[in-house]
């Protein structure tokens, strides 16, 4: 079914459309009834400039150098404290306090950047909102969730700073000790051996080998440091995801590529057109327009961003990364700086094998003192540095709660809003409807349309007769349409289908022509009436045969008497000009059913029917039969193989049950000459030439009677020819008349 079947169906059945449509959004307003409802909450946090742009240095670094303040940029670190936000653990904690199940509470909370204006640049500040269906609740947990995330940020801020300042501790104290047995071995050693100074050659020597090893021992606690650190920041590395997802305010940049592609281009062809027109031209005017207009878009297009979500390096993980690979090179560097000492070392030690164990045992120990002395100078300039740091950080205020939930808006419809409802019941309810109007039309087999015509009976649709109203004028009002309201569309159509019928028979041949129903009450009568005052008003001399000699009725719509007719004149011979009568239509005559009728069939199968329509024809253009139903009486059949042509009539909005096919057949069998079909009592909202006639014209009173004409002698077309019988006496002109 196409789409214009479907319109049309659709419109036939407005009501159930309508209905479909109603039922659908009554549901949908009910929903919107029983939706939950909740009130929102909402706290804001603002992040410091210290956590926007810091980085994680550990604090035993701090003697090399000043940590870089830009490694991270300010949008990712700011995404990385919104995940940080919404996180699991975060959710547990508040969980705690407010006792709701951190689960439900993980989808009851969004955080997200907070942005200046709808779709414009975002702030640095972090919008903690949660959805409640009670306000005071949705307030609390907001407050409870900022309070909860501030005091995570810290901990997990200054959790490294202060574990690193405990092991510094612990090894001062190490060194301390270490320090103080030093000096007690080298003081007693002295007062054993009761020895003052060392000799200058000893002293020259210690002091080429007391450096070296003072830097071997400094250089292995160095390593070992390393190694230590090393392992921290891969144990580190590995609780890091190496990717993180961000979103961050873009412009669109296809959209502005678009706009300056259509700016060029129309920038050029103005270009051309400046060459050859003035400014006064339609197409530089329009040019002109059309370039302000996209270069006033591109200008809206280039302040607007839109949030675009896209997977980045995490930089606390490239961070960490970096700083591994750094420590590895320093690792390799240190062990080969410590082969290199041990070797030089090695080679002091023989040159000093030759002197006495007690100048060596003394200057062991001394070597051993400064070294230690030196180690706890160093780690105590650390702890120094570690503690400042710490205390640093705990007084920087990391995060403020700037914007504390007080009240929560609401209550907030859950899920989409009435209007949404409301439109998606509408699509949905013509949607069903449309569906069963489809399925409707597809298992009504009437026949509607010139279409279900055409390929019901395999014929060409000649005319499509809407339903005449009776408007309290009768019978004979609506039947004689063409007559009695020529300017109405429904006589339009008669003249559609006499139209068609003169396009038929340009070539002459046929001339004689018959309209069979299939079933009574198909509208023949009524067709082949129209037909003929149609013919008529178009200029052609035509004779009307009222050939239903069961149930004559063409006498009573003309209004003329029944006397004489086509009974008797095949039954009595009488002539033909006796027989014809005259009616209010110029240039149509009439030839009743006559009377006497005992048995119509015998009188249509006489041979003086085929002489009469031939005499008929030469005095007319057109010779028009009324027979009756098709499928009831034979006598249709029998007039059927002895006119030119005939046309069937279906009667629209009736199911077929066989008698289309029945009379098709037994026409064809009587070799008869089909023109076409007519549909008939058409609904006149499903006739274009009606839908569109209302443009034109206003619809005349189909009760308005039309003047009355005379048949006089020149109309009946030369009785005394007729009374001739010799149809030499007739010829023929280039229109068939004769």
């Amino acid at each position: 079914m196409d789409a214009w079947r479907v319109y049309y169906a659709a419109k036939r059945h407005k009501y159930l459309v309508g209905l479909s449509v109603l039922v659908a959004v009554a549901g949908a307003v009910i929903v919107s009834l029983f939706l939950p409802k909740f009130y929102v909450a909402t706290t804001t946090l603002l992040p410091s400039e210290t956590v926007i742009r810091q980085n994680t240095v550990n604090p035993a670094d701090a003697s090399s150098g000043p940590p870089d303040m830009e490694a991270s940029p300010r949008e990712i670190r700011v995404a990385n404290l919104v995940v940080l936000a919404k996180s699991r653990t975060i959710a547990e904690r508040v969980a705690r306090r407010v006792h709701i199940d951190p689960t439900l509470l993980m989808r009851r909370v969004d955080c997200d950047r907070v942005y200046k204006t709808e779709g414009g640049a975002g702030t640095d500040m972090i919008g903690v909102s949660v959805r409640m269906e009670d306000p005071d609740s949705a307030v609390e947990t907001a407050n409870v969730w900022a309070d909860e995330f501030v005091k995570f940020h810290e901990e997990v801020s200054h959790r490294e700073a202060a574990r690193t300042r405990e092991f510094l501790e612990d090894l001062m104290g190490t060194s301390k000790i270490q320090l103080d047995a030093a000096s007690s071995d080298l003081a007693a050693f002295r007062k054993q051996n009761l020895i003052a100074n060392l000799p200058a050659e000893i002293d020259i020597a210690l002091r080429e080998l007391t450096p070296l090893r003072s830097e071997r021992d400094e250089m292995r606690a160095r390593v070992a440091d390393l190694c230590a650190r090393l392992a921290t920041r891969r144990l580190q590395a590995r609780t890091i995801s190496p990717m993180v997802t961000v979103t961050s305010a873009e412009p669109a940049t296809e959209t502005i590529e678009s706009l300056r592609k259509s700016i060029g281009e129309a920038s050029a062809e103005l270009v051309k057109l400046s060459q050859t027109y003035t400014d006064d031209y339609y197409r530089v005017k329009q040019l002109t327009q059309q370039i302000a207009a996209a270069r006033a878009e591109l200008d809206r297009q280039q302040r607007r961003t839109e949030p675009t979500a896209r997977v980045v390096s995490d930089p606390d993980y490239q961070k960490v990364s970096s700083e591994i690979k750094d420590l590895e090179a320093d690792s390799r560097a240190g062990q080969a700086r410590l082969a290199r000492l041990d070797s030089l070392i090695h080679d002091r030690e023989v040159k000093m094998g030759g002197y006495s164990g007690i100048d060596m045992g003394l200057a062991s120990r001394r070597r051993t003192y400064d070294e230690t002395e030196k180690r706890y100078m160093a780690v105590a300039s650390q702890v120094h540095t570690a503690r400042i740091n710490e205390r640093l950080a705990a007084e920087a205020e990391a995060i403020k709660l700037i914007d504390v939930a007080r009240t929560a808006e609401g209550p907030i419809q859950a899920g989409p809003s009435l209007v949404q409802l409301v439109l998606s019941a509408v699509l949905l309810g013509l949607i069903v409807a449309l569906g069963i109007v489809v399925t409707v039309e597809t298992l009504d087999t009437r026949v509607r349309t010139s279409t279900d015509a055409s390929e019901l009976l395999e014929l060409p649709v000649t005319g499509i007769i809407p339903r005449i109203p009776r408007n309290g004028g009768g019978l004979h009002s609506a039947t004689l349409v063409t007559h009695n309201s020529p300017m109405s569309p429904f006589a339009e159509s008669y003249h559609f289908l006499a139209t068609e019928v003169l396009l038929d028979t340009r070539s002459g041949d046929i001339r004689s022509i018959m309209v069979a129903t299939a079933k009574p009450h198909q509208g023949g009568t009524s067709t082949i009436c129209n037909l003929a005052i149609s013919l008529a008003q178009a200029g052609k001399r035509v004779v009307l045969l009222d050939a239903d000699l069961r149930r004559p009725s063409l006498h009573k719509l003309f209004g003329v008497p029944n006397d004489h007719g086509l009974a008797d004149l095949l039954r009595n011979g009488a002539r033909a000009v006796d027989c014809l009568k005259a009616t209010e239509i110029e240039n149509l005559a009439l030839v009743t059913a006559g009377t006497d009728i005992d048995n119509p069939w015998a009188l249509l199968r006489s041979a003086r029917l085929r002489q009469l329509i031939d005499e008929l024809k030469r005095a007319a253009d057109y010779v028009l039969v009324d027979v009756p139903s098709a499928i009831v009486f034979a006598d249709a059949v029998t007039v059927a193989s002895i006119v030119d042509g005939l046309i069937v009539v279906v009667r629209a909005n009736e199911s077929p049950c066989g008698s289309e096919f029945q009379i098709k057949g037994l026409l064809n069998k009587a070799n008869s000459n089909i023109l076409g079909v007519v549909l008939n009592d058409v609904p006149p909202t499903d006739v274009d030439s009606c839908h569109y006639y209302g443009h034109y014209y206003a619809t005349p009173s189909l009760l308005k009677r039309a003047p009355r004409g005379q048949l006089d002698d020149e109309s009946v077309w030369g009785r005394e020819r007729l009374a001739g019988g010799d149809s030499s006496d007739y010829a023929l002109d280039d229109e068939g008349r004769t």
